[in-house]
């Protein structure tokens, strides 16, 4: 029979593994993540939710709608800016990329002419 000192300590060690996968879910999401910008095409990766998989994206810019930043949380009090597209029919989220200041100028600037 275990004692409640054990139950609590394979609590924990569940806690950290759980913690440590989701983690790793999030590391990969931030690495798959990238936008590349081709004339009058967009590019790339997506990543809806850090946790779950990335989804690829190619869209035209005259289908873009609106350009935002958004806070994704990473579970717990980690969170990491994002930027949001939103098309007629999707939404693509751009999770923890480098320079996002300068491609959501980018963006608009492009989508304005």
């Amino acid at each position: 029979m275990l004692n409640p000192f054990s139950i609590i300590y394979i609590g924990i060690i569940l806690f950290l593994i759980y913690s440590t996968y989701r983690s790793l879910r999030i590391l990969l999401s931030v690495k798959e993540t990238f936008c590349v910008i081709e004339g009058d095409r967009l590019y790339g990766v997506s990543t809806p939710d850090p946790i779950k998989k990335a989804v690829p994206f190619d869209i035209k810019r005259d289908e873009i709608r609106g350009i935002g930043k958004t806070t994704v949380s990473c579970g717990g009090m980690r969170s990491q800016n994002a930027l949001v597209i939103n098309t007629t029919d999707q939404k693509i989220t751009l999770f923890a990329i480098e320079r996002i200041n300068e491609l959501q100028n980018e963006l608009n600037e492009q989508t304005k002419e």
